[in-house]
């Protein structure tokens, strides 16, 4: 009989050796990876794992990671830079061509249209390349001279930032004086028969330059 259980007992042993073997395996690899990713959350000077030199931590960056980072947000800044700089840069570049532009305009106008009224030959006290005074129909002296960057009516300012400003009185044969030319009876060509006004403007290195011809009445 005793010998018949141990036979038993070896049989039933035998037979579950195998599923122990598996069991104790399956649990010896849980354990094993529940021990690494408890150390996964462990900083590397709480471990204190001599076998490991380097401790990597799958939440954080590598060197090459940051470098790439840096290197294409410092490419992002200099496109956005670079547009925003070039905007900028239009914007005052047309704001001072406008603010040019703008008091050129209004000095010419204002000195074609009172040139224009001149009541006569006779009544042009000077006439230079850089001053113009001369008495209108209705009887008013009016001077219109430059002096750098100014140009001034009647010794008021009229227009400023001028960098170059000239009268030039245009010869009935077309020809070009530099200074106004009175009534010849020997010689009527000469006469000046119109007055050309050239002048330059520049403001923040943005220039503008007009010019216009004016036809006196009573030439």
């Amino acid at each position: 009989m005793k010998t018949m259980n141990y036979y038993t007992n070896k049989i039933i042993e035998i037979s579950f050796t195998p599923l122990l073997s598996f069991s104790r395996k399956r649990e010896s690899r849980r354990r094993l990876r529940e021990s690494w990713e408890l150390k996964s959350w462990i900083p590397c000077q709480a471990r204190n794992d001599r076998r490991e030199h380097i401790c990597t931590n799958k939440k954080g960056f590598t060197i090459i990671e940051l470098v790439i980072t840096m290197v294409l947000i410092g490419i992002i800044a200099y496109i956005v830079a670079t547009a925003l700089s070039t905007g900028i840069t239009a914007y005052f570049t047309t704001d001072f061509r406008k603010e040019a532009l703008d008091q050129t305009r209004i000095a010419m106008e204002r000195m074609t249209r009172e040139i224009r009224n001149l009541r006569d030959s006779d009544d042009v006290a000077t006439g230079t390349s850089s001053q113009f005074n001369f008495t209108d129909v209705s009887g008013t002296n009016i001077d219109f001279s430059y002096s750098n960057p100014n140009i001034t009516r009647d010794g008021a300012t009229l227009a400023t930032n001028i960098t170059s400003f000239s009268f030039s009185y245009i010869r009935a044969d077309g020809a070009s004086n530099p200074t106004f030319v009175d009534s010849d009876p020997d010689d009527p060509a000469i006469d000046t028969k119109r007055i050309r006004i050239t002048f330059t403007a520049t403001i923040s290195g943005e220039t503008v330059t007009l010019q216009s011809e004016v036809w006196p009445r009573s030439l």
